[in-house]
């Protein structure tokens, strides 16, 4: 596997280019491809956009609130690829990057010293951050990157620049002490390795020693500081945080090593020791690991480097896109569900609206007619009648009873409309899926009090609806109008006919009387249907609409462009391990392997066809520094997932949209998620092309 024995580490460097040139090419092929996707889901968001500009829906923030996601799924894809291209442009061709990580004062600037044959003007002073900066510098023809200290009091901007310049390298020396590890390096440890490094892990043993201290006495404490049973412990304890994130760490590769006297033995000053220093340093194991890990796999340490600058931004935002599009789906069929429920009240209200309204100056006709009859008594031949039953009509207040109707109506529809927006939002609040950043808010949608922010004038007996920008002048007007048709239709012949009998007069009031509610029931009902339903309420159901329709356009958006990035990380996840198995000497695992999903730097899933060799596992896991999964490929959808997750066939439902596409998938899990089953779940989501949740 890899070089032959004996290749020096100048050789080695000169067969990385080749690795270097492939690599380079396929990661800037597979941009091109990215681009071309991104160029087409572009367009479509904003076509997208544009649709919702021109809907010009009223006070329908939602709407604003999708555009502004719209826009940021723009922004994002827009620049993965020249982000990708940047990542790229950063990889040597020419030699092969280590990096060195370690939090302050773990012994970074004394390995540079070490390495480089420094005068020791940087030892000691990580405590006042004198590598801010980034460092390079030649170590037998390798580049050696130091980074500023990470894990440092106020160091997040220090840490940026650090993880910046690990996406150059092709392989990470990671610095710890031997004083207990921290939480907080272990954080830093998995960041690395997510960007899909090969790490070597060196333990810095501290054990004092300065001009006065004898060699004998320092052997022996340093002795009974790197004794086995103590580093094996203090690895342990390390390992553990590895466990914690689904992560193998015991792959990686662990060594001892004193660097304060490895550094010492090159010094003047200790001539007489130099020798036995650099023994008890355990420096040479050091040299030694890190020519043999370049020699052995520094190719191909160089071209996953390539793969991984591509694989591992088309992992996270493929599976960002995924889990967006199946969250708005979901949103979208909880609008549709109570929209369908207001809608159905809705038809029932505007019945009983109609009814309600009816019946109200059934009543209030009623009431007017039980007056005429001793209003004709005594009025029948007064030349005044028509001023004295304007007073009559007037103590009804029919303005203020037609102007309460209809603002019970508005009242209860309003109360409704709010009670289905608090529902909406409850429920994509509770919803069971992991909640977006950019999330919708549905009491944003509509103003529940603006929407009733309307009313209504009578000229000359004809309604004339008032402009939305014009306040509210109240129901009195419709009373005034009302009333003043009533004396006109009532006395247009009034006077000709005053001396008829009064049984003439009162059938005449009753005649009239119901002519004019007929015409007040016909203009209260056209208001309650113009102005109430069509422009108030329609327009709250089309809000309904658009945003259902809009979530489920962004969500098929989204899903279609993870698909095509899944696509695209299946096939350059294909070529790491096609090189990978070149790099063993076999000619290939095409015919073997059906199906692979990955997360770099944690662990790999291979879908065989056939039974997969347990060397050649083995040998990936060690090459790769990933934990393989081999799971025998099957035709059956759901028992591949099973398989995969490692969970039971029947616990995987697939979930299907109104027109049975799928849309997702769903594991019925009661019991406690550990991080590697995790992992599997992330990894059969890329295999499926569906987001699955618990």
């Amino acid at each position: 596997m890899g070089l032959e024995t004996g290749v020096t580490i100048e050789e080695a460097i000169k067969n990385s280019r080749i690795y270097a040139k492939r690599g380079d090419k396929l990661a800037k092929d597979s941009i091109k491809l990215v681009k071309n996707a991104s160029s087409a889901i572009i367009k479509k968001l904003d076509s997208t956009i544009q649709e919702l500009d021109e809907k010009n829906v009223n006070s329908s923030n939602g709407v604003e609130l999708l555009k502004s996601q719209l826009d940021e799924i723009k922004k994002e894809i827009s620049v993965l690829p020249d982000r990708m291209l940047d990542n790229i442009k950063c990889i040597s061709q020419k030699t092969i990057n280590i990096t060195l990580f370690g939090r302050t004062m773990t012994g970074k600037s004394t390995l540079m010293e070490i390495l480089t044959h420094g005068n020791g003007e940087a030892i000691g002073k990580g405590y006042q951050r004198t590598t801010r900066d980034v460092r390079e510098y030649s170590y037998k023809g390798l580049v050696i990157t130091d980074v500023p200290g990470i894990a440092a009091f106020e160091g997040k901007e220090d840490e940026e620049v650090a993880y910046d310049a690990a996406k150059k390298a092709d392989l990470v020396l990671f610095l710890i002490t031997d004083d207990g590890p921290q939480y907080s390096e272990a954080v830093c440890l998995k960041k690395i390795l997510n960007l899909g490094k090969p790490v070597i892990c060196l333990i810095n043993v501290k054990a004092n020693i300065d001009k006065n201290t004898s060699i004998k006495i320092f052997a022996r404490d340093l002795s009974k500081k790197m004794a086995n049973k103590r580093l094996m412990s203090l690895k342990s304890q390390f390992l553990s945080f590895g466990v914690s994130y689904g992560q193998a760490w015991d792959m990686l590769t662990f060594e001892y090593v004193h660097l304060k006297s490895a550094y010492l033995s090159q010094a003047p000053d200790w001539n007489g020791d130099n020798e036995e220093l650099y023994r008890l340093s355990r420096f040479e194991y050091v040299e030694k690991l890190i020519a043999d890990e370049v020699i052995k796999n520094g190719g191909y340490y160089k071209i996953k480097a390539y793969i991984d600058t591509v694989s591992v931004p088309l992992m996270t935002t493929a599976d960002a896109l995924i889990k967006n599009a199946s969250k708005n789906h979901e949103r979208s069929v909880i609008i549709e569900e109570k929209r369908d429920k207001f809608e159905s009240w809705l038809k029932k209200f505007k019945e009983r609206g109609k009814t309600h309204i009816e019946k109200s100056l059934d009543i209030l006709k009623n009431d007017i007619k039980r007056e005429i009859p001793i209003f004709s008594e005594t009025h029948y031949s007064d030349r005044n009648a028509g001023k004295e039953w304007d007073k009559v009509v007037k103590r009804f207040k029919i303005d203020e009873r037609c102007g309460e109707i209809l603002d019970q109506l508005a009242k209860e529809c309003e109360e409704k409309l709010i009670e289905i927006y608090r529902e909406i939002e409850a429920e994509l609040k509770y919803s069971s899926k992991v909640s977006l950043e950019s999330d919708i808010h549905m009491s944003s949608i509509v103003d529940g009090k603006k929407i009733w922010d309307w009313g209504v004038v009578i000229t000359t007996g004809v309604l004339t609806i008032i402009s939305f920008s014009v306040p509210v002048v109240g129901w009195v007007a419709l009373g005034v109008g009302v009333v003043g048709g009533l004396i006109s239709l009532l006395f247009k012949s009034k006077e000709e006919k005053i001396k008829e009998a009064r049984g003439k007069l009162e059938n005449k009031i009753n005649e009239n009387l119901d002519k004019q509610f007929k015409e007040l029931n016909k203009q209260m009902k056209k208001i309650f249907e113009e102005e109430l339903i069509i422009k108030q309420v329609d327009p709250s159901s089309a809000l309904f609409n658009d945003t259902i329709n809009t979530l489920k356009s962004v969500s098929k958006e989204q899903d279609s462009f993870a698909h095509s990035l899944y696509d695209k990380k299946e096939e350059v996840d294909r070529i790491m391990i096609e090189e990978a198995a070149a790099y063993m000497g076999i000619s290939s695992l095409r015919n073997i392997i059906s199906h692979i999903s990955r997360i770099p730097g944690t662990c790999i899933s291979l879908c065989a066809n056939y039974i997969f060799p347990e060397e050649l596992h083995k040998n990936l896991e060690s090459l790769l520094k990933e934990m393989v999964f081999v799971v025998e490929h099957v035709e059956d959808f759901n028992a591949q997932i099973s398989r995969m997750i490692g969970v039971e066939k029947n616990r995987i439902k697939i979930e299907y949209d109104s027109s049975r596409n799928p849309i997702g998938i769903r594991v019925d899990i009661d019991e406690v998620i550990d991080p590697v089953m995790v992992n599997r779940i992330k990894m059969a989501q890329q295999l499926s092309r569906l987001y699955i949740s618990r």
